[in-house]
């Protein structure tokens, strides 16, 4: 945990697996967290606000990524092989235990905003569209549109209020306006001065206005 006031960090969990992609829970004190365990199996776990284990969930074992939808309500992308569909998505109901598929061969960025859920998925053309799905009156079910197209060589996004999307392009930050009639991507300027590597994750905390990017090695 990092505190951008005083600029100090703090370590929360303590485990001899490999941990990522760590989120709050909506609405509860605690966090989330994929685990490569010692049996290899990529496993999503549920720690309390001290990083103490409570439990797996939905006895999944091929989780990369996350995204949560509300404080009962997940998202995943499910690690898949190329002969079996590719990679997965799946909607997971933590009350009840349920998980069901809701689409294969998706792009790994998968991002809740507003009440509603953004991925990407490569078309016949090979061309990445993003993809919202937006919640009925059925729990677990969801209209599908496609919304656009990814800058050309990027892979990941990132949603804002659910009205602006960026990504980014080499070292260029680019928005897509959704609400504007000319539709493609701007350029907002140079991610980083002089850059040359790719950048691959994107995060926003809108409360604060704060960026953050993560650029290969």
């Amino acid at each position: 945990q990092f505190d951008f006031e005083s600029g100090k960090s703090r370590q929360i969990s303590n485990s001899p697996a490999s941990e990522f992609s760590p989120q709050l829970i909506p609405g509860k004190e605690g966090y989330s967290t994929v685990r490569i365990d010692p049996d290899e199996w990529q496993r999503f776990w549920i720690l309390d606000k001290n990083g103490e284990e409570v439990e797996p969930l939905f006895g999944l074992e091929n989780v990369g990524y996350n995204s949560w939808f509300n404080e009962d309500e997940v998202f995943f992308f499910l690690v898949g092989a190329e002969e079996e569909g590719g990679h997965q998505l799946a909607w997971g109901m933590v009350s009840k235990n349920k998980i069901k598929a809701m689409d294969r061969g998706i792009g790994r960025t998968i991002v809740t905003s507003e009440n509603e859920l953004y991925y990407s998925k490569e078309d016949d053309s090979g061309e990445l569209k993003i993809i919202r799905l937006t919640p009925t009156q059925k729990k677990g079910k969801f209209e599908s549109n496609v919304i656009g197209s990814m800058p050309k060589g990027a892979e990941d996004f990132e949603v804002l209020y659910g009205k602006f999307l960026f990504a980014s392009q080499k070292n260029q930050f680019m928005v897509l306006d959704l609400q504007s009639t000319e539709k493609g991507w701007n350029r907002l300027g140079e991610v980083l001065p002089g850059n040359e590597k790719q950048v691959s994750r994107i995060a926003i905390d809108a409360k604060n206005g704060k960026i953050a990017f993560v650029i290969a090695e």
